[in-house]
């Protein structure tokens, strides 16, 4: 699946950067993001005992790949990087639970930054057993994008954080990089910080024509009118694709899995709201939450009138923050109708800060990055 890069946020400028922001996808088959996940399960398993999944961790090593999935969105769509072969796909069984020990940016050269102790801190992970070279270091040039605007900041400092990571339920220090800038117009500029883009050595950037809106709930009686049902019948779907995944000790789920019906599970929309977006004669976000029988999911989906485009992205709950914890706010690098869609924790969260990023395009939401803080070495998200 083609993913943002580095590029599309600086398309703004009217010329490319060089190749070497290349898009390095994160799908399961990556081998270093499976020894992770591998690594993950193993810990999981020495401290609360082995319980059969279905999914990565469950699955059959001797079942054939899933085939490759098409070609990413197009048709005008922002989409630049160089593509790679993300490895063999890993399948998706019914029934299967996808466990999701990843967090971080899909894309590199794209970071969460976060404001702990009165300073921006940007985070850098590389997953398990990856030979690539971190891309920050001191002096190095950042777009910061946040909640009003965007800035140029620096790498001022490096730093050791507790706050990023654990491991055997303990916290771990993790190299991160304290932000600074030329004038402290430049935070007032950005607001709350989402993410950093890097910028290579002696480029000039222009961000005048990049546009940004805030997109408040405005979740309502009409939105259920208009979306349920389409909601229902796409999650439907889902369940008979084996795309809605459970754990495999669930009987009530696979009882609706052999005999799915639309009235016949829990449905709630936590947020919804108008957007611009090109090429649309309606667009709406919405995050839905899903209920059958012991598995709940939460997904990002987006609309034109009451169509759905595109599937469904998820939005991992277990222990994140509930949706009326965050903050969205669209981007769009050139003004011209194709913004990206950002998330992040406002006020104090329950657990830790996070960060979420969404490329939207005429074949529906990608998620770029999903990222928290683990201030409390919770066991896993």
């Amino acid at each position: 699946m083609k993913l943002l890069s580095l590029l599309a946020f600086a398309l703004a400028l009217g010329r490319p950067l060089a190749a070497e922001t290349s898009v390095i996808s994160v799908e399961p088959g990556d081998p270093a993001y499976q020894k992770q996940v591998e690594a993950a399960r193993e810990i999981h398993e020495k401290n609360f005992g082995k319980k059969k999944k279905r999914g990565w961790f469950g699955r059959d090593k001797t079942e054939a790949p899933a085939k490759k999935p098409p070609a990413g969105p197009g048709g005008g769509d922002i989409q630049v990087g160089v593509d790679v072969d993300p490895g063999p796909a890993t399948r998706r069984t019914k029934s299967g639970k996808v466990l999701r020990e990843m967090t971080g940016s899909r894309v590199p050269g794209i970071f969460p930054v976060y404001e702990t102790a009165k300073r921006w801190m940007l985070v850098e992970r590389l997953p398990k057993g990856s030979t690539r070279k971190r891309l920050v270091s001191k002096g190095t040039r950042l777009l910061v994008i946040g909640s009003e605007g965007i800035a140029e900041f620096y790498a001022q400092a490096s730093t050791r954080t507790f706050l990023a990571d654990c491991e055997n339920l303990k916290a771990k220090p993790m190299l991160a990089y304290y932000l600074s800038a030329k004038s402290a117009k430049a935070f007032r500029k950005v607001g709350k910080p989402v993410i950093a883009i890097k910028l290579p050595k002696g480029r000039k950037v222009n961000t005048s024509r990049a546009t940004f809106s805030k997109l408040p709930n405005a979740v309502g009686e009409n939105d259920y009118k208009e979306l349920e049902a389409t909601i229902r019948e796409a999650v439907i779907g889902d369940v008979k694709s084996g795309a809605f995944q459970t754990e495999l000790d669930d009987p009530g789920f696979l009882r609706f899995e052999n005999s799915p019906d639309p009235k016949g599970f829990q449905m709630k929309i936590d947020y919804a709201s108008a957007l611009g977006f090109r090429g649309l004669s309606r667009p709406k976000i919405a995050v839905e939450g899903v209920q059958i029988s012991k598995a709940y999911r939460r997904c990002l989906r987006l609309f034109d009138e009451t169509r759905p485009v595109g599937a469904c992205v998820e939005m991992p709950h277990e222990l994140m923050s509930e949706t009326g914890g965050l903050e969205f706010v669209t981007y769009d690098p050139t003004g011209g109708g194709r913004p990206f869609l950002l998330a992040y924790t406002n006020g104090k969260p329950l657990w830790g800060h996070e960060r979420w990023g969404f490329q939207l395009s005429t074949k529906g939401p990608t998620l770029f990055l999903q990222d928290a803080l683990d201030t409390r070495c919770r066991e896993a998200f």
